[in-house]
């Protein structure tokens, strides 16, 4: 539920538009709540499975299935990662994880803990039926991706003879849903699903956490349920999560960034109904900007959002930074390149949440120019970029741009991450002065020399020569020259 308020203000809001009649309810429910309600008893594979969470300690393992009281001979070992397990021997050489799924398997700890499941499932239940009253016609909304929860849901009822008939709508889709639609369970992907843009996908599913952060709002995830008397209900326990405060009021500050924004598409819509549905069927378009995000973060991107802390939310209570400084001394050992090639495939290895922000706190231009030069080498973005790199690494901090066509509007799209400010864009044709381009005016020549920055940069290609002998030719009547910086 802390990302599921956002959307479901949005969804009130959108249902308040559109004038549908639906309840838009709030389901307390996380992966780590849905879990033991879901397992039909703890056997070996399941076992091996939770093996492979990230950041879960031995102690968790033990917490997770109220086995704490009888631990005292693993005692000595809850602050292991359960990834290291197969590392580490026993006294007797037997290895830590084997001795584990044995004590885990015996015969004794198998009956209390498959009680212990069958507790949580009927809680599980009771807290969905209350909430939800009816299995039929009921819609599940989340940001993705892979169905975890959404599958959980639905095995607990199952798994306690309900038959539920549910939609589960994500707003992106991991292709491994494909599973999940064969075996009967109707789980579908705004912006894709089941191997539709999985290319896009697969890189906002490595590193989601930037943008899950930004959706997020107060309060500890969902741990489980515990019946209140007074009520005669069941109701969600929360974790007890401390909020920094400066991170909640920045996080809000986004929060109302998207209604203000719904705000408008509802305006645009209500202007444009047949541009706005034709721009909603362009998936591809859509799932591109959460893709760019990820994939190309800009320096403030990486360094505002990567300042994020964030937790896995299963049974552990550890939290970090999404980018950390063990993250940075990574990439230093490694290299920027080899540091990319073994840590975006995967997390496990070198435990790195979000490698492209990563680089780009330190190198805000590397992703960018990489691109450049494998996708783009012959476009404007990539003389754009070099000419953009030169004027920066001279140390100039302020520049006018003369050129206000398809080359100065390439120049004005990555100026920002040369850390550029351009003062203002000279261009010949006189119709355009006082008209802006991103933002900035554009000017005359002679107005242009007023503003006191003297470092031009020639945004043209035909007209380069012409354009450095007219500035040349105006500052004649001033008693300094100024920089020139062309495509050459």
């Amino acid at each position: 539920m802390r990302e599921g308020k956002v959307l479901k203000e949005l969804l009130k809001k959108s249902a308040q538009y559109h004038r549908y009649d639906v309840d838009i309810k709030e389901l307390y429910i996380s992966r780590q709540a849905s879990y033991l309600p879901s397992l039909e008893k703890l056997d070996r594979g399941t076992i091996e499975k939770l093996f492979e969470r990230r950041n879960l300690k031995v102690k968790d393992i033990f917490h997770m299935f109220h086995l704490l009281d009888g631990a005292h001979s693993f005692s000595s070992y809850f602050d292991v990662d359960v990834s290291e397990l197969s590392k580490l021997s026993l006294p007797s050489g037997k290895s830590l994880k084997m001795a584990l799924i044995d004590y885990l398997l015996s015969d004794d700890v198998q009956k209390k803990v498959n009680s212990f499941i069958r507790e949580k499932r009927h809680m599980f239940i009771q807290y969905i039926r209350q909430e939800l009253c009816s299995l039929e016609d009921v819609v599940t909304v989340d940001l993705g991706f892979q169905g975890t929860i959404q599958k959980s849901l639905e095995k607990a009822l199952c798994l306690y003879g309900e038959r539920p008939s549910i939609t589960h709508v994500l707003g992106i889709g991991a292709e491994t849903n494909k599973f999940h639609l064969a075996n009967g369970m109707d789980i579908r992907g705004f912006a894709g699903n089941a191997g539709e843009n999985d290319a896009f996908i697969r890189t906002i599913m490595r590193s989601p956490e930037g943008i899950e952060q930004l959706l997020m709002t107060a309060g500890g995830s969902t741990v489980g349920y515990i019946y209140d008397y007074e009520s005669e209900k069941a109701k969600p326990i929360l974790d007890n999560k401390k909020e920094d405060e400066l991170e909640l009021n920045a996080k809000a500050v986004c929060h109302q960034g998207m209604y203000a924004f719904q705000q408008l598409w509802f305006y645009f819509h209500n202007c444009k109904r047949y541009l706005a549905k034709s721009l909603l069927y362009r998936k591809e378009e859509l799932i591109k900007l959460l893709h760019r995000f990820v994939g190309f973060p800009t320096f403030a991107e990486a360094v505002h959002v990567g300042n994020l802390s964030h937790d896995d939310n299963f049974g552990s209570q550890a939290s970090s930074k999404i980018c950390t400084e063990e993250n940075e001394r990574t990439m230093n050992e490694l290299g920027i390149p080899h540091f990319l090639h073994l840590s975006v495939l995967s997390y496990k290895k070198w435990k790195v949440y979000w490698p492209q922000a990563v680089v780009t706190r330190k190198e805000p231009r590397y992703l960018f120019q990489q691109y450049v030069k494998i996708n783009d080498s012959f476009s404007y973005s990539n003389t754009m970029s070099r000419l953009a790199s030169e004027v920066a690494n001279d140390g100039n901090r302020k520049v006018i741009v003369y050129g206000g066509g398809e080359v100065g509007q390439s120049f004005m799209n990555i100026v920002h991450l040369f850390h550029l400010d351009v003062e203002c864009i000279v261009d010949r044709n006189e119709a355009l002065w006082g008209q802006k381009l991103n933002e900035v005016e554009i000017v005359s020549l002679d107005e242009a020399v007023k503003r006191g920055v003297h470092v031009y940069v020639v945004a043209s290609f035909s007209f380069a020569d012409d354009i450095r002998r007219d500035i040349e030719e105006r500052y004649k009547k001033e008693s300094f020259q100024p920089k020139i910086y062309m495509w050459r």
